[in-house]
């Protein structure tokens, strides 16, 4: 059981590293493609905090399936730091510079571990 899991996996790697063939790989490795749902529809948002120098982190279309969420921001899109993970699909980060530049980010916490990460580029704090 644990050779097929770990063949899974394997296969699962070769097709997310050539997505135009990644169909093809999977149903080559005899195994069938998964569709993606609605409940699986990951969109993420920033808006404008209550406050000034706020930001409010919207993540959409989550479904009860994910268990937690995990945030980071940065000011260059290469180094990020962390924002403090939640339970909830949203979180306001605090004590920005108004009028700074920053990129955000979200992925889900899965039981089966983390989704990737989707980013919010150039949201200008208010």
């Amino acid at each position: 059981q644990n050779n097929l899991r770990g063949l899974k996996l394997d296969v699962q790697a070769i097709a997310d590293a050539d997505l135009d063939n990644a169909a093809e790989i999977i149903v080559a490795a005899g195994m069938k493609v998964k569709k993606q749902g609605a409940i699986n529809k990951q969109d993420f948002t920033v808006k404008d905090g209550s406050l000034s120098g706020t930001v409010k982190l919207i993540a959409k279309g989550i479904g009860k399936a994910h268990a937690a969420h995990d945030w980071a921001m940065s000011e260059d899109g290469t180094n990020w730091t962390p924002v403090t993970p939640t339970l909830q699909a949203d979180t306001e980060v605090s004590g920005l510079t108004p009028g700074s530049i920053r990129d955000f980010r979200h992925r889900n916490i899965l039981k089966d571990g983390p989704t990737d990460w989707i980013e919010y580029n150039d949201f200008v704090v208010r």
